[in-house]
């Protein structure tokens, strides 16, 4: 293209969304006209590097899980991090807004193929099928419908933190309702655990800008109470560094029949700390508790899917909350006592498989005997 780069870049500012990329489909918003990405391979290229590198991009975080580019919440597991592209995708078609489900079939022919490669290797070798777990971070490859390789190229965040207690139907109709402390506590790490994951992939790229915003629920007696959620909820974000705009925007808390309350005021010297981390070059404290966590989430799943979800491991997941708290609480004590629990649970477990098999065994042994005679 004979046009100089600099208008180049002016026409795609008039071209390409100018305002933070929500995480829903808005009822109205400014016009863009995303087919100049498929003008050519150079055009294609210096929008994506204006769009991902300039543009900020809105990430949803609810119950159910991480949203963003209009698409659904999707729930977060445990897996290991798919690799990162360092190069730009082939074709002009793959845009991130439109290629997601393309790459997934891709990516998971590949994973056929690598796995099928891996087990005949295993079993010449006789090792064994179980990798090694890896960290929290890279957990996510991105949230859809994003490709990794896009989603690195973003340098703006706005997070958008909604706190559903799940009970806010029943209140509507009786505010007077109690509120099951265990299920706010189980909801409040369910959120934290969301968090974690998501910081631990934005740790694998450099962020100028990180906004958040967050309503922390409406069921509090005390806005005190809701402050020390909100302090909480927004720990997992300093093991971040190297932010130069990290902020805080909002914290709001709406309790029945009352007007939404502002807590930011509540919290001055809290986000004092908060922000001089995420600012920091030095690095983050590892904890040897945090990454046995993971590991043991990892190997709790693995556990019920490969039993089928027998009822005899569902006091696994009151362990495994137990052991989440231990691990916001760095409590290696108590964390070591659970892990001691989930180990004789899983060996009662082994021992109820043998003696089932030694039954079967033997009334396969009297049959036979009778067949034979």
């Amino acid at each position: 293209m004979n046009i100089p780069i600099e208008l180049r870049q002016r026409i795609f500012g008039y071209l390409l969304p100018i305002k933070p990329i929500p995480a829903r489909k808005p009822n109205s918003s400014p016009p863009v006209w995303l087919d100049i990405l498929r003008a050519n391979r150079q055009i294609h290229e210096e929008c994506i590097q204006l769009l991902y590198g300039t543009g900020s991009f809105v990430i949803e975080i609810c119950k159910d899980g991480l949203s963003m580019c209009y698409a659904p919440a999707a729930p977060q597991i445990y897996r290991p991090p798919p690799r990162i592209p360092t190069g730009p995708p082939t074709a002009l078609q793959n845009h991130a807004l439109q290629d997601y489900q393309m790459q997934l079939m891709l990516l998971e022919q590949q994973n056929k193929k690598r796995l099928t490669i891996e087990r005949e290797q295993r079993e010449r070798t006789g090792e064994s099928s179980r990798p090694h777990a890896t960290s929290v971070n890279g957990l996510m490859s991105s949230p859809p419908p994003l490709a990794p390789y896009h989603f690195s190229m973003i340098r703006s965040f706005i997070l958008e933190i909604i706190v559903d207690d799940g009970n806010q139907v029943a209140n509507f109709y009786n505010p007077d309702l109690p509120t099951d402390p265990a299920k706010l506590e189980r909801t409040t790490f369910d959120f934290c655990d969301h968090l974690h994951k998501l910081v631990g992939r934005l740790q694998l790229q450099q962020l100028t800008r990180l906004q958040i915003t967050m309503r922390v629920g409406e069921n509090y007696s005390q806005w005190q109470e809701a402050v020390v959620r909100t302090r909480f909820l927004l720990q997992p974000f300093r093991r971040l560094r190297k932010i130069a705009q990290p902020d805080v925007l909002s914290v709001t808390i709406q309790p029945p029949g009352m007007q939404e309350m502002e807590l930011l005021q509540h919290l001055p010297e809290y986000l004092h700390e908060w922000t001089s981390d995420l600012q920091s070059s030095r690095p983050s404290r590892q904890s040897p508790i945090f990454e046995a966590y993971w590991q043991l989430e990892d190997m709790l799943r693995m556990l019920k899917t490969h039993y089928r979800h027998d009822e005899r491991l569902e006091s696994m997941d009151d362990y495994l909350h137990g052991a989440r708290v231990a691990r916001e609480n760095e409590d290696q004590e108590t964390f070591g006592v659970i892990w001691g629990q989930v180990v004789n649970v899983y060996m009662d477990y082994l021992n109820y498989q043998r003696e089932f098999q030694t039954n079967v065994a033997v009334t396969i042994d009297r049959i036979n005997g009778l067949l034979v005679g």
